[in-house]
C-alpha cells in the first residue's frame, strides 16, 4: 500500500550491530499516524541527514501492520520520495 502524510517526528536509534538506523512517524491527511524506518532514498534526498525530513510531506509503499484505531507500523518501506 501507499501512503502520503507528514513526517512530524524523526529518531535515532543506535544498536551494535546496525549502527545508527533512523526511525520516523509520519500524519496521515486522516489522522492516522504511522511509525517507519526512514528508507534510504529518504536519506538520499536530505544529504544523509533524516532529522531534515521532519515538517516535510513524503510518500512511501510499505506493507502495514495496525496497531491500534489510529496506528500502525510500516514494514519494509521502498520507492520513498519527498513530495
Amino acid at each position: 500500500m501507499t501512503v502520503e502524510g507528514r513526517v512530524i517526528y524523526v529518531q535515532a536509534r543506535e544498536s551494535e550491530r546496525w549502527g545508527t538506523r533512523y526511525g520516523m512517524i509520519l500524519r496521515l491527511r486522516n489522522g492516522t499516524t504511522v511509525w517507519s524506518s526512514v528508507p534510504r532514498s529518504l536519506d538520499e534526498a536530505v544529504g544523509m541527514e533524516p532529522e531534515m525530513l521532519r515538517g516535510h510531506r513524503v510518500r512511501f509503499t510499505a506493507t502495514f501492520e495496525p496497531s491500534g484505531p489510529r496506528f500502525a507500523f510500516a514494514r519494509r518501506p521502498r520507492d520513498a520520495q519527498m513530495l
